[in-house]
């Protein structure tokens, strides 16, 4: 399958996301769903990039960490996310 040379994927996953969560507008959504046909290309990395989550959750194994770490990396994140 050729994907269009239009085809502005993060723009869409974007998208995909805000339909889920429903802050998009009714215009907005009617316009989206329109151009689901135009984003194939978007679909199949979407689907991909599910199944590539699903592999490496499978992969790992959780872990429990002392209240004090967990503290410590939330901090960490916190501070890199300013």
């Amino acid at each position: 399958m050729e994907a269009p040379h239009n085809a502005d994927c993060p723009k869409f996953l974007n998208n995909v996301t805000r339909l889920i969560d429903g802050t998009m507008s009714n215009e907005e959504e009617q316009a989206f769903l329109a151009s689901i046909n135009e984003n194939c290309e978007c679909l199949e990395k979407l689907e991909i990039e599910q199944h590539f989550k699903q592999f490496l959750a499978s992969k790992m194994e959780r872990k429990c960490c002392s209240e004090k770490l967990l503290h410590s990396i939330k901090e960490q994140c916190v501070d890199d996310a300013d």
